[in-house]
Formats: structure tokens, sequence, C-alpha cells
């Protein structure tokens, strides 16, 4: 048994053979919303804060908003409540949420890694924590970390084409469950909520990238904004990287304050 069956089936029957099931009935139910309520609050400020830092104008307006994307979320759960909101469920948790989480960690991984820089990373990391972090972490995240992300991934992708897209249904004609193949109309659904899902990562990239060089170059922005090849030794050798001067000049102050301790990339 998977899924909702575990709370409300398989911790039913266990807390039934207790002595006093009432009692830890209601402790069981009391932890699972409580459970979901915490969830509930990371996923909403996961969604309020990018908005904020996005558009400034909604930081006036916290309250409103979050009413609004709670009353949003409220509506469009609805579905899942209905007769046929067990099916809906399945598919998104069995086919739609892993191919998008693998996509969103790659691409997490290539901007911070290899973009933003490892050793930057790894410098932030050392000023929040106030202590040096073992260089085995920046192998992990330039090389251990893709290439594990990029076998599930692909492995995912072959679950997925090997096995039929089904659920299992009930059949009273002779009384046993069967499995059956989802409506093409589902499928459908299923392929927009996975593009709509990831397109928003790299069209946002492509927007960012056009605001930042075409606009500064008619602007004169003070920030001058180059490429240039990364210091020798550091994990990318010789590729070129995007960066601004001011960055260089503050990590080599944070270079200086550590006394000289930053690792050597």
């Amino acid at each position: 048994m998977e899924g909702p069956g575990v709370a409300l089936v398989a911790f039913t029957d266990i807390v039934s053979v207790f002595k006093r099931p009432a009692f830890w009935a209601i402790i069981i139910f009391v932890f699972l919303v409580t459970l979901g309520l915490s969830t509930l609050m990371g996923i909403v400020q996961g969604i309020i804060t990018p908005l904020q830092d996005s558009f400034s104008s909604l930081r006036k307006h916290t309250k409103l908003l979050t009413v609004s994307i709670c009353a949003f979320m409220f509506l469009s759960s609805l579905v899942f409540v209905g007769p046929s909101g067990s099916y809906y469920v399945n598919l998104l948790d069995d086919y739609w949420a892993s191919v998008p989480l693998f996509c969103v960690l790659i691409m997490e991984n290539i901007a911070i890694v290899w973009i933003y820089g490892a050793r930057r990373f790894l410098a932030d990391i050392i000023i929040i924590f106030g202590r040096p972090i073992p260089p085995i972490y920046r192998w992990l995240w330039c090389y251990a970390s893709p290439f594990v992300l990029v076998v599930l991934f692909l492995s995912t992708l072959i679950h997925l084409y090997l096995n039929p897209i089904s659920y299992i249904a009930w059949n009273s004609s002779i009384s046993n469950e069967v499995d059956q193949s989802y409506p093409s109309w589902m499928k459908i659904l299923l392929i927009v909520l996975i593009v709509v899902t990831i397109l928003p990562i790299p069209a946002y990239f492509l927007y960012t990238l056009y605001t930042v060089y075409f606009s500064a170059s008619k602007t004169h922005s003070r920030t001058t904004v180059t490429f240039e090849p990364e210091a020798k030794g550091d994990i990318l050798g010789s590729r070129p990287r995007l960066h601004s001067r001011q960055g260089l000049k503050k990590m080599s102050k944070i270079d200086k304050k550590l006394g000289g301790n930053l690792p050597a990339m």
C-alpha cells in the first residue's frame, strides 16, 4: 500500500488495535494536519519570495499576495477531492513529479557550479559558516552530482517509455482490480504540465540575458560585464565565465579576511 492509503487506511488499522484507539487516532490525524501545514508553509513561501524579488511592488502587499496564492491553490486542489480525484493524484505523483524535478535539479547544478562558479559558491558557504569547508564538496558538486542526476533522469525516462501510463481501477463485473491505460487527453495534459513546469527556467534565463546584454549597451551601465577566463587551477580551467569586476574585487577582500585560506581551485 502506498500514497494516501498509508495514512488513511494503514494507520487507521494499526491504531484500531491499540488501547484507547480514539485517543491515538486523534494524535495521528493531528500529526498529519500539522505535517501538511508545515509542508504548505514552505511551498507558499517558495512562491511568494521569487514573486516579490521579481516584482518589488508586491512587497507592500504580502498579506494580500499570501491570501491570493492560498485561495488559488485551494481552488485548484478541489479537482483532487472529486470522485476521480485519486486517479489525478496518482497520475501526477507517478508520472509528472519526477521528470520536472530532475530537470530543475540538473539546471540548478549547472547554474550554481558551472555558471556562478563552484569557487564562489564555496567561498559564500565559508562566509556563512565561518569555517573552512572540505574541498571534496567542490568535486562532488562539479562531477558526482551531475553524473548521478543525469543517470537518474535517463532511468526515469526509460522507465516511462517502457511502462505504459496506466492506473489501477476496480472492475465490478469481475470484482477485482484491473490495470487500465489513461485516455489520450490525459497523456496530452501530462505532457503540457511537464513543459509548463520546466519552461519558466529557460524562458527567464533568456529574458535576463536579453536584459543584461541588450539593455546594458543602451543605458551604459556602470558595472562592466566581461567574459574572462578562470584563474589558473580553477575547476573550469580556461573556460570563459560571466562575472563583473566588482565581484572579483569582493572575492579578493574575502580571501584577505580569511588570511588567504580560501580553498585553492
